[in-house]
């Protein structure tokens, strides 16, 4: 309580100031802006865990949208607000030394990791960058600083498990939106999606369809409101190794609703026809079925072989589609392909500090590959790209010494976390959204589940060091049973030195 009524008492003077402010050098719109902006951080003083759920919500189902209001000519993404109210709420805390900072062994290499994002940003100025380019940087180093929101104020079990469930959750709702639009007649989804236009989503024709050749097709990719069908595999990843977590570890009505749940975002990763985030998400979830519930493998490979007699046109389909990726047989798998191969020429040229994330520096180059690690090369160089694997290697190497000491539902819910995790890097090698300027709330995600895969492993790890010192302090507290009980619990020694 006293936490939060100093916030407000430093929210509200700011609050006089920034209307002051507003009113002097703006206008009334600049006041309006700053009044709620104040609102929202008071809001994260109050509740901080509902503004995080503000952010989980919109990120799943309206990535994009906007405040309908323009500032300065800009108008601020939902997302942008959200994370923005989390990280000032945090910052005040500590300014005013009101509450202490928390910190993980890997907060160096992500601190690292952005500021030497800043210094690329900065010399690649020289090859040319807009304004909304500078704003797409600050949004994704906004998105980058939640891991250190998150681990500041996430302390508890059942706030991860009330986290993630809320994830899964709006999840399966986005993949259920996605589903029945990708159903319905294609003019009817159009004219759905393009409803959204005043929250800042496109309009014209948002539907994606399979190319061939540089000839669009009639088959149609589901997206939801991510309006990207690769970002909406990305999304689903998340959701449904999640989901599949929660439903191993759950039980009776609310295993079968999430069994459910799974299953819609399964068919929604289908229609989706994102071969990268197919195999993120078969690899990610597969791993917490073999790790927490292994005798599953017999049910889900009987589904499987139920859904292919069941489906076997579509299910054919899907698999062509899946195999021409594999053997390098369509035109998108050719093109990723030497996006590679320019990537790495280019970091060749440009192998410590990348080219920033503005224009390329040469007509014959340009910048954008789909795989994350390699667009980070790219923007950042191979030191950004080195703490950026030192950041995952070190998480990886974390789970794998706590699996060793985590025993029930500690050890369930690290797994869950790691294996979300590694599904992520696995689409991330194929995609590039998790670092892309375009998609800061993807980013955010990212960063969101590592930070919840170290809060979940030092939860375990202080309890330990808790028991320990309460045990020390129980023989401290008395040390003359101590010595009493050390006393008799060493065997007595004759006089010969043997034990008599």
């Amino acid at each position: 309580m006293a936490r939060n009524r100093y916030l407000e008492l430093g929210a509200s003077v700011a609050l006089g100031l920034a209307v002051a402010c507003g009113v002097l050098f703006g206008g009334a719109l600049y006041a309006a802006a700053g009044l709620a902006g104040i609102a929202g951080v008071l809001l994260a003083a109050r509740s901080r865990h509902l503004v995080l759920a503000g952010f989980v919500g919109v990120a799943a189902l309206l990535p994009y949208a906007v405040i309908p209001v323009s500032i300065g000519g800009v108008r601020l993404t939902l997302v942008d607000v959200l994370l923005s109210a989390l990280l000032l709420s945090v910052f005040a805390g500590l300014l005013l030394r009101i509450e202490t900072r928390r910190g993980t062994p890997i907060d160096w290499m992500v601190a690292a990791f952005v500021v030497v994002s800043g210094a690329a940003f900065i010399l690649g100025t020289a090859y040319g960058i807009t304004g909304e380019q500078t704003r797409q940087f600050l949004k994704l180093v906004n998105s980058t600083l939640l891991f250190f929101t998150l681990t500041q104020f996430v302390r508890e079990r059942h706030e991860i498990d009330r986290l993630t469930c809320l994830i899964a959750s709006a999840g399966v709702v986005a993949a259920l939106l996605g589903v029945i639009l990708y159903h319905l007649p294609p003019a009817v989804s159009n004219s759905l999606l393009v409803s959204l236009r005043p929250l800042g989503y496109p309009s014209g024709n948002v539907l994606r369809y399979i190319e061939d050749a540089g000839v669009r097709t009639d088959v149609l990719r589901a997206t939801g409101t991510s309006v990207d069908p690769n970002v909406f595999g990305a999304l689903l990843i998340v959701i449904g190794t999640l989901a599949t977590g929660h439903a191993i570890r759950a039980a009776g009505r609310a295993a079968i609703a999430w069994y459910l749940g799974a299953a819609v975002v399964v068919y929604a990763l289908l229609v989706s026809l994102s071969r990268g985030s197919w195999l993120g998400f078969g690899i990610g979830s597969l791993a917490v079925v073999i790790l927490l519930r292994p005798r599953l493998l017999w049910w889900l490979g009987g589904g499987v072989v139920v859904t292919m007699v069941a489906f076997a046109g579509i299910i054919a389909r899907f698999g062509e589609h899946f195999l021409r990726g594999l053997f390098v047989q369509d035109q998108a798998t050719g093109m990723r392909l030497g996006e590679y191969k320019d990537a790495l020429r280019l970091i060749q040229e440009h192998p410590f500090l990348g080219i920033g994330f503005g224009g390329a520096p040469s007509i014959d180059r340009y910048l954008g590959v789909s795989s994350t690690f390699l667009l980070i090369a790219s923007e950042v160089g191979l030191v950004g790209l080195g703490l950026f694997l030192g950041v995952i290697g070190f998480t990886l190497m974390r789970v794998r010494i706590a699996l060793r000491h985590q025993r029930g539902d500690d050890r369930a819910r690290t797994t869950v976390l790691a294996c979300t995790l590694a599904g992520m890097l696995v689409a991330g090698g194929l995609d590039r959204h998790f670092y892309d300027l375009r998609f800061p709330h993807m980013a955010a995600l990212l960063w969101l589940v590592i930070g919840l895969v170290h809060i979940s492993i030092g939860i375990q790890r202080a309890d330990a060091y808790r028991g320990g010192r309460e045990v020390e302090g129980e023989g401290a507290a008395n040390p003359g049973q101590e010595g009493r009980a050390g006393a008799d619990s060493r065997p007595h020694l004759a006089s010969d030195g043997h034990p008599g």
